[in-house]
């Protein structure tokens, strides 16, 4: 079960977001997910996303993009358009430790250059 903590970080996300820049989705977003259904990161991201749900005027959509410790999800993340539609709940290991071993398809430093 996530933290009290947690829950109201993810309800106060998106309203500061559109405090700041007036962004207001015309769609539903898609919250893109670095891990398999079920498990522990799956569970937190969800309860985020519901608690979230109210504060966001568009559905907000669950999409798994499970292996290579969140590179895919985040690769499906910086290739789509940079209208902020497309959001990851990651774990931080897919713009931190990975790019210190291998080349990544995309740069984590700036998620909408392809």
């Amino acid at each position: 079960m996530p933290s009290r903590r947690a829950l109201l970080a993810g309800l106060a996300a998106p309203t500061l977001a559109r405090a700041q820049t007036g962004w207001v989705p015309t769609r539903p977003v898609t919250c893109v997910i670095g891990f398999a259904p079920g498990g522990g990161a799956d569970l937190i991201a969800r309860a985020i996303i519901e608690a979230t749900q109210p504060a966001v005027p568009q559905p907000l959509i669950v999409s798994n993009r499970a292996g290579a410790g969140g590179t895919i999800a985040a690769q499906q993340v910086a290739l789509a358009p940079p209208d902020g539609h497309t959001l990851i709940l990651g774990g931080g290991s897919e713009s931190t430790s990975i790019p210190a071993f291998r080349a990544l398809p995309m740069t984590p430093a700036r998620p909408s250059a392809r």
